[in-house]
Order: structure tokens, then C-alpha cells, then sequence
């Protein structure tokens, strides 16, 4: 009894971070609709199971990881397992929210308004970006919860593992929207998991304060750099509209 309650309130503290970085992120523009919002999550959700699946059922039962030394195991996961196969499913979600909101000939009337300014806003390539990563953090957290039960590992990945997929893929929106090839701004996100993941893994005290000091400057970069891009489309779509 005791151990479904403690997996119970684990699970429930594992979806924490919606309650902590939507109204960040969702907040600052004014303009974000709730199905953009929505997408975007749901988006990170799908790429998060896709890859668990991927994993569960083909992944490792094809490609056995080396198992003769530490460091290589470190090495492949955090270069192969994590940052290019996570990174390159969200990714493909990232493009395939971005194609339903914003490419596609027909729109339902509800996407007008956020079409429209889209057109003058790099804003909310970052902001997909966010959402993104934030689902598929949520999802990786509830799974963390299930199989671990651990309110420690748990809360630890909602300051720092959650943060970082969305630093993760705010990086990729920013480069796709300044015309970045696909390809090289997906390398640029799985660089950034990679060796996050490789000084994170090891869980040293050396790997932990240099993860955590890099994270806390590029959150707070990336939250940053969104601030000073809607303010200068708020600008723009005040122009337009003069």
C-alpha cells in the first residue's frame, strides 16, 4: 500500500514541470493559443514514446552497447542512444507541429491569428522548441517515476534534465528560424545533448556543477533571447499593422 502511494505521489511529482515552465514560456508573448500550447507538448510526448519504443524494441535488441570499459559505455549512449536518436525524433516532431500550424494550404480559423503573426515573429520557432522539449521531458519523467520510484531522481530531472531538452530544442527553433539548414541544426542539438549527457552521466562532482552552471546560463540565455525577440516582433506586428 505504502509503495503504490509513494509511486503514486511520484508520478504526480514528475508532471510538476508543466506547472512551472509553460506559464514561463506561454506567458510572455500573450499570443499563444491554447492548441499551439498543446501541440507542442503532445508533439515532445510522441517523440518521447517513439523513441522509447524505438529503443525497447529495436534498438537494443540489434546493437548491443560495448561493455569493456566505463567510458565507452558513457560515450555511446550519451553520443549515440540519447543525443542523436532522442534528438533526432524531436526534431522530426518539432517539424511536423511547425508543418500543421504553419506550412499546410488549409488552417482551422482558431490558427488565424497565430499564422498571421508568425509571419513576422522568430519567436515561435524558440517557443515550439520549449514545448517540445518540455513534453518530451514530462513524458521521460513519468517513466523515471514508474520504474524508479525515486522522488530524488525525479525532482533532480525537473531542474536539470527537463530544462535541458528544452534548451535542446529552443536551439533548434532559433536556428531554423534565422534559415539554418535542418540537418546542421539538428547536429547543433544533438552536440548539446551529447556532452551534456557525457559530463552528466557520470554523476561526478566535478560533471554535476559544470552541467548545472551550464544549464542555469542557458536557460536563462534562452529566456532571454525570447524576451528580445517578442519584443522586436511586437514591434514589427505593430508596423505591419500601422
Amino acid at each position: 500500500m505504502l509503495e503504490n502511494l509513494k509511486m503514486f505521489l511520484c508520478v504526480l511529482a514528475s508532471a510538476l514541470p508543466a506547472l512551472i515552465y509553460i506559464p514561463i514560456i506561454a506567458g510572455m508573448p500573450r499570443k499563444f493559443n491554447f492548441p499551439f500550447i498543446l501541440a507542442g507538448i503532445l508533439g515532445g510526448v510522441l517523440a518521447g514514446l517513439s523513441i522509447l519504443a524505438f529503443k525497447l524494441l529495436i534498438f537494443k535488441g540489434a546493437i548491443n552497447p560495448p561493455s569493456s570499459e566505463t567510458l565507452s559505455i558513457t560515450v555511446f549512449i550519451s553520443f549515440i542512444e540519447a543525443g542523436l536518436l532522442e534528438e533526432l525524433f524531436k526534431a522530426s516532431f518539432y517539424t511536423l507541429v511547425f508543418w500543421l500550424f504553419f506550412e499546410q494550404n488549409s488552417k482551422p480559423v482558431y490558427l488565424s491569428n497565430i499564422v498571421e503573426e508568425s509571419k513576422n515573429s522568430k519567436y515561435y520557432y524558440l517557443a515550439l522548441g520549449a514545448f517540445i522539449g518540455l513534453g518530451f521531458g514530462l513524458m521521460e519523467n513519468i517513466y523515471y517515476a514508474f520504474n524508479t520510484h525515486s522522488f530524488r531522481i525525479v525532482m533532480d530531472r525537473v531542474f536539470t534534465t527537463i530544462p535541458a531538452h528544452m534548451i535542446m530544442n529552443m536551439t533548434f527553433g532559433f536556428l531554423r528560424a534565422n534559415k539554418v539548414n535542418w540537418v546542421l541544426a539538428l547536429m547543433a542539438s544533438i552536440l548539446i545533448h551529447s556532452i551534456y549527457d557525457f559530463f552528466a552521466l557520470p554523476s561526478t562532482l566535478l560533471g554535476s556543477i559544470l552541467v548545472r552552471s551550464v544549464l542555469i546560463l542557458g536557460f536563462g540565455f534562452c529566456l532571454w533571447m525570447g524576451k528580445n525577440l517578442l519584443f522586436s516582433t511586437t514591434a514589427t506586428v505593430r508596423n505591419s499593422h500601422a
